[in-house]
């Protein structure tokens, strides 16, 4: 059963170091946006925090924390050599990780430069240029154990770009100011796909909020590969009913922040007081669990006193990977304040929410096996020169990392598993063992085949190379030394006699004994 949870406990005790000697005239003391990593975790044991600052900035940067300390682990800048390739910092908004398609297991970060603060009261004007429209920049998840503190990625090997408007027929307005995305990790519904975007639109007047709306980017409006541009006027999704809210719904706030929990079943959403939390039953749509007409939140808490400045608001909500925490974030305070929240699931705070219906999870095929780990390789049958392989290089150990797999709160979660990647850490890859002895070459009087080299037989070390590649040495010992050099390594295939030319002299003294005895 899926259940509201209950606030067990708030602690804003976690100071946010905000000092970067990489950037000290920006420093990260207006970060307005926030993502916890599905996978990673930082020294203290809690989950990495990703965030950035609020724009408009010449720094196009976001940092990574540990978010029970509070300590900045790595700076990640963005950068480009295509000048045809858009990155701009205009008003980065906000962020949220979900999985990079349908069909990876690939984690990727998604950015919200999509700030507009002359329209979140009307709509009708906007503060940003045409050469600056609304985007997203879709970043793979750096890995913090394999990059350098300060690293720069390229936008051509690491980031899609999508650009959009609200030109769709279903917009109210033809600007918004959206401070709160998520990504759907489900994908329930006959149109739903995981890696789906939802943004939630901000307005600031009383006779403005009306017009929120919850919009929508499906997973296939996203450019194949990376280093790639598309454009796209995303739709809204839910009910509408104008200058008829109901008290506590969905429209009458003024969002600035927005997270789903990694199973699909609780959506997050914060503003200056409160952050409420909505619960989506397996198989709903993100609509009907957030937009309709008459909604309440079914678990909400206020934003406690001290966590931020006076009149400033709260910026960020995440989910940590297990569900059982949220993290909090308000701009402008110095330093600012990691607000952890403990949910507890055993019981429900709202008794008139019912129960979920019988759902089941869709089977989805077979996992896709990461791109960054090794897979096991069977053990491939060995020439007549047996080499063992070397095992795979490893892409870079975290130093400060360890893996994280999300332990799921609800009682379905163990068919939502299924959906997790399926590489066992134990298997390590295969190494060639040979089925049999090496043979050893037997002696022959038929001279070997050499490529057409200039070499001087009566130099003993002079050396030829024979047609499988291997480099052949005689001496005046007519023994053979027959040495390999593949890959930079040095590997004695055999040795006794074989057909060089002193087992021709060796014949010529035994013909010449016998004939003596005689």
């Amino acid at each position: 059963m899926v259940t509201c949870p209950v606030v067990d406990n708030i602690d804003h005790s976690t100071t946010l170091q905000i000092s970067d000697p990489f950037h000290p005239l920006d420093d990260w003391n207006e970060v307005s946006g926030t993502a916890i990593s599905p996978t990673q975790v930082g020294p203290s044991g809690f989950p990495v925090i990703f965030g950035h600052n609020d724009g408009p900035s010449n720094l196009k940067a976001f940092a990574a924390w540990d978010s029970g300390t509070g300590k900045r682990l790595k700076t990640i800048n963005l950068a480009t050599n295509d000048s045809s390739i858009p990155l701009f910092h205009e008003d980065w908004e906000d962020m949220t990780i979900g999985k990079c398609g349908p069909e990876t297991d690939e984690d990727c970060i998604y950015l919200a430069d999509t700030g507009d603060n002359k329209a979140q009261g009307s709509g009708l004007k906007t503060q940003r240029s045409t050469n600056r429209p609304y985007t997203i920049y879709k970043i793979r998840e750096p890995i913090l154990g394999n990059i350098f503190d300060n690293t720069v990625l390229s936008v051509e090997e690491n980031v899609s770009i999508l650009q959009f408007d609200y030109s769709h027929a279903t917009s109210p307005t033809a600007y918004a100011n959206c401070e709160a995305i998520f990504a759907d990790h489900a994908g329930w519904g006959n149109d739903g796909a995981i890696g789906d975007l939802y943004l939630v639109t901000k307005w600031n007047v009383e006779r403005s909020k009306r017009l929120n709306r919850l919009f929508k980017i499906p997973a296939s409006a996203w450019p194949e590969g990376f280093g790639k541009v598309a454009t796209y006027s995303p739709y809204t999704v839910g009910e509408y009913a104008n200058n008829n809210n109901s008290p506590g719904s969905f429209y009458n706030f003024t969002w600035t922040g927005a997270d789903m929990a990694l199973d699909g079943t609780q959506i997050a959403l914060t503003w200056t007081n409160e952050t409420h939390v909505f619960r989506r039953c397996p198989g709903e749509t993100v609509a009907s669990a957030l937009a309709k007409r008459e909604l309440f939140s079914c678990t909400k808490y206020e934003n406690p006193p001290g966590a931020a400045n006076p009149g400033n608001q709260f910026e960020s909500v995440s989910f940590s990977p297990d569900g059982t925490r949220m993290f909090n974030l308000a701009e402008s305070l110095d330093p600012p304040k990691i607000v952890h929240v403990d949910l507890d699931y055993t019981t429900s705070r709202n008794q008139n929410f019912d129960e979920c219906p019988a759902f089941v999870i869709p089977t989805r095929g077979p996992t896709p096996q990461p791109t960054d780990r090794p897979t096991p390789r069977p053990t491939p049958q060995p020439t007549k020169r047996p080499t063992p392989q070397p095992s795979p290089e490893p892409t870079g150990e975290p130093t400060v990392l360890t893996s994280m797999q999300p332990s799921l709160h609800a009682s379905f979660h163990p068919s939502f598993a299924s959906l997790s990647p399926t590489v066992d850490p134990t298997s390590e890859p295969s190494i060639m063992q040979p089925t049999s002895e090496p043979t050893t070459m037997q002696p022959t009087t038929e001279e070997p085949t050499a490529t057409e080299l200039e070499v001087d037989p009566d130099d003993p070390d002079e050396f030829s190379r024979d047609d499988d590649g291997f480099i052949e040495t005689s001496n005046s010992y007519g023994g053979l030394g027959n040495i390999g050099i593949q890959g930079g390594e040095r590997e004695e295939v055999s040795s006794g006699f074989g057909g060089g030319p002193g087992a021709e002299i060796f014949l010529l003294v035994a013909l010449v004994l016998l004939m003596m005895t005689r």
